[in-house]
């Protein structure tokens, strides 16, 4: 082989790209399959099995890699090679070949949706959850990173985040004092809180196009140190609360623009991509970019059928005569919102309901019971429920049962999740605790 035709094939094998793409390659390569992205167990199992799910064309695939032959077959020369010289030219040239990878074996961006057909659902205070747990100290239960917070219905509360990390630390400061005695004291808690929640970066836009021009300058922002203190920690999260929150004001935009100026989307090249695809566009380019997860509340225009409340059971029926069914049915047929398919995980956040006084109980049975049903309400419990989807894999049902707790007047009305894709947890003055 000359030397004009050695030098041929090791351009073949020569890629040009830039550092961005160099680094995200080089990041995959070290962790193809990061793991508890979130921080919290219950989300990290559902996100993971959604992610990374076990097929078996990846399992050939790697048996495939790991066989003595794989090198020569992937990077084998041309069949007609005539002499050993050139062979052992071709080996080495495979070998300083970048071995190619499949696109498909790239996971799913860490996108979790928090939906819910109603206000009062918690999606606010699990996202609160999150936030504590990424920017708090690992020491102390966190992940010590930075987030990006993009306040779109105005319920942030710096307050009200101060206290869930409180909680969080404390209940981690018990779990790890029965082996090591904390040394933690009330002062130390205050300023390692304080520090933290300067490494949340919180945006409140007013409208679509705002929120557009926050996402597309957040990198400069962010790569910007005279700005901020947070240049020494990764951005892990990107929260969005909520992303339907103009949704009423972009289609009355939409219907304005048709009225002053119509038919000019059917002389056009088209009509042009929503403010919804837009946003969805600049997300996927940060995760990209800075390999983080996005975790966004939506509300569902679609309501639920109100559950039936003893008012209207016939007397013979009381609240825990069948199972309650908090998950949307397998035939729903909904308009499935483009957030909704760009998330790779979907909740569905509902607060367990509490049963009702019969119609038939008297006066003073109502009294004596009283107290019972608001420690229930005080308890603050909610369900998340796993919206299935069209483009993941089907996982087992959730079981929500209204029998065990419930067969108490004055508890809640009983749902206990048994399977893997439904969790529960509770909301308290003090913070947020998952079961």
């Amino acid at each position: 082989m000359s030397a004009e035709q050695y030098g041929a094939r090791l351009l073949q094998g020569v890629q040009e790209e830039s550092l961005e793409q160099f680094l995200a390659e080089l990041r995959w390569t070290v962790e193809p399959q990061p793991r508890a992205v979130l921080g919290v167990p219950q989300l990290d199992t559902l996100l993971e099995s959604l992610r990374y799910p076990e097929t078996l064309a990846n399992t050939r695939r790697r048996e495939w890699l790991s066989s003595p032959a794989a090198t020569s077959v992937v990077y084998g020369s041309d069949d007609d090679r005539s002499n050993e010289e050139e062979d052992s030219d071709n080996v080495e040239t495979s070998r300083l070949r970048p071995q190619p990878r499949a696109s498909a074996e790239k996971p799913k961006p860490a996108t979790v949706e928090l939906t819910s057909v109603s206000s009062a659902s918690g999606k606010t205070s699990l996202l609160s959850h999150l936030c504590a747990i990424s920017v708090l100290p690992r020491d102390m239960g966190g992940k010590e990173s930075t987030i990006v917070y993009i306040d779109s219905d105005g319920r942030f509360s710096g307050a009200r985040l101060a206290q869930i990390m409180l909680h969080h630390i404390q209940n981690h400061q018990s779990k790890a004092s029965e082996e090591t005695p904390s040394t933690l004291t009330d002062s130390r808690t205050q300023q390692v809180i304080r520090s933290s929640l300067d490494h949340i970066h919180v945006f409140r836009p007013q409208s679509s196009a705002q929120l557009i021009s926050t996402l597309s300058s957040l990198h400069a922002y962010l790569f910007d140190g005279s700005r901020h203190h947070s240049m020494h920690r990764p951005l892990s999260l990107i929260v969005i609360d909520s992303a339907t929150a103009f949704y009423w004001q972009d289609r009355s935009d939409q219907a304005m623009a048709k009225l002053e100026s119509p038919g000019t989307g059917l002389r056009g090249g088209g009509p042009s991509p929503s403010r919804a695809a837009q946003t969805i566009e600049i997300l996927k380019t940060l995760q990209e970019k800075f390999a983080c997860a996005v975790v966004f509340s939506t509300v569902s225009t679609v309501s639920a059928p109100p559950l039936p409340s003893s008012s209207t059971r016939p007397p013979h029926e009381t609240t825990t005569s069948g199972p309650t069914t908090l998950a949307p049915a397998a035939s729903d047929t909904r308009f499935v919102s483009p957030w909704t398919s760009y998330a790779t995980l979907s909740l569905s956040l509902a607060r367990l309901p509490i049963a009702q006084f019969p119609a038939q109980m008297g006066l003073e049975e109502c009294l004596r019971d009283r107290e019972k049903r608001l420690e229930a309400v005080r308890k603050g419990r909610f369900l998340a429920t796993l919206v299935p989807s069209s483009g993941s894999a089907p996982l087992a049902a959730p079981a929500a049962t209204a029998q065990g707790r419930a067969g108490k007047e004055g508890d809640e009305s009983g749902t206990k999740v048994i399977g893997g894709s439904a969790f529960e947890f509770r909301i308290t003055g003090a913070g947020v605790e998952l079961e």
